[in-house]
């Protein structure tokens, strides 16, 4: 099972040139919202996911989105970081025209937000760590789509035995969604800190704890516990030690779970 992985992950395709180009764009002062709409009609694909995400329940809009200009200007230059960075990621991972781990972005945005809100926690850019909360799961994404009838049985065992997805994966497929998550950033060329965040999001207690880790780990278990359209998934374990580093107190991260919760609807 490992072996089609590892020919999945080889046969993936490079982040758009054109989605780096729109982000950095929008890194720019003066960002001119014309220039990001005709560097995105330029590829197709990527304008096609945009107006799929801009559309889906957890970024709110109020209206049909139609056109990329108007997700752009809908969205706003913060959000549309995130919405282009994922849309890069799930035009990458679709093998084949189909919407590849859509289903997943909804925990991925829950996760998101949580993350966006917790990152002031560690001095953390707010939109860096949203986005590492947003690309958390991109292993899943992969094995589901290579592996989709064994990897249905690798999540019905977690739930039905109420074991770590971690352990179970490893049983039956030789590696684990966040291995392979690391992976495949790794191959994209994504900084450091969000390969880093993938890599580790079940295990912030590794021999170099960092706080985007941290701060991940703790977003991922809140989306999880909040999420109550999906009542069989296990809520991973949370790591105390980086509740700890991260200074956190209930009242404090209770304030925040409507915004999560309604991310993740």
């Amino acid at each position: 099972m490992i072996e089609r992985i590892a020919e999945c992950i080889a046969r993936l395709r490079p982040i758009s040139p054109l989605a780096t180009q729109c982000l950095a764009v929008l890194s720019t002062p003066d960002v001119n919202i014309a220039d990001i709409v005709t560097v995105l009609e330029r590829d197709p694909g990527l304008a096609s996911h945009l107006l799929k995400l801009a559309n889906s329940p957890f970024y709110g809009c109020a209206s049909r989105i139609s056109t990329v200009h108007q997700a752009c200007m809908v969205l706003g230059t913060r959000t549309l970081k995130q919405s282009i960075t994922a849309a890069a990621v799930l035009s990458a991972l679709d093998g084949g025209g189909q919407d590849a781990g859509m289903q997943r972005w909804r925990h991925a945005a829950a996760t998101a937000c949580a993350a966006r809100a917790l990152a002031h926690r560690a001095a953390l850019d707010p939109d860096v760590t949203a986005t590492a909360g947003l690309l958390h799961d991109i292993g899943r994404i992969l094995i589901g789509r290579c592996c989709t009838e064994q990897y249905r049985v690798v999540a019905d065992r977690a739930r039905r035995e109420a074991i770590p997805l971690l352990v179970a994966e490893r049983d039956a497929l030789g590696t684990d969604h966040a291995a392979v998550g690391a992976t495949i950033s790794a191959r994209w060329h994504m900084p450091p800190e969000l390969v880093a965040a993938i890599a580790s999001h079940h295990d912030p207690d590794g021999a170099d704890p960092q706080p985007i880790v941290d701060v991940v780990h703790v977003a991922n278990v809140l989306a999880h516990a909040l999420d109550a359209n999906d009542e069989e998934e296990v809520v991973p374990e949370l790591s105390e030690a980086a509740w700890r580093r991260l200074g956190l107190d209930m009242d404090e991260v209770r304030r925040h779970f409507p915004d999560i919760a309604s991310a993740g609807a």
